[in-house]
């Protein structure tokens, strides 16, 4: 029964490592996965999400990208998720809240002369 011990203690600790490996493209996805209306709609999305991370590879200049993203736009998942509905509005709504995110390019006047 003591062998099992440290097995128990490794398993938290691995799956910590394994949380801070998310690149910050998954972790970005994430946050916007977070909007969906379902819990099951929300593991469906990061699903997709990673699924598609693995495919198509962002490259360093793309990760780069997302982790400026990150400083900007909110995690609806936070605070044990209490904002998500207020936040997740906010994205739906708001143009420069879907810029923060990495949703949108540019705001309402891109491409403007």
């Amino acid at each position: 029964m003591l062998h099992r011990r440290p097995l128990a203690l490794l398993l938290p600790l691995t799956l910590l490592s394994l949380a801070a490996c998310t690149s910050p493209c998954r972790e970005l996805s994430q946050r916007v996965c977070e909007c969906r209306d379902t819990r099951i709609e929300r593991e469906a999305c990061a699903q997709n999400a990673g699924n598609n991370e693995g495919r198509l590879e962002p490259s360093s200049e793309q990760q780069d990208l997302c982790e400026q993203k990150l400083d900007t736009c909110p995690d609806p998942a936070a605070n044990g998720g209490k904002d998500r509905v207020a936040l997740c509005d906010e994205l739906e709504r708001s143009v420069d809240r879907k810029v923060a995110c990495g949703l949108t390019a540019a705001g309402p006047d891109a491409g403007t002369p």
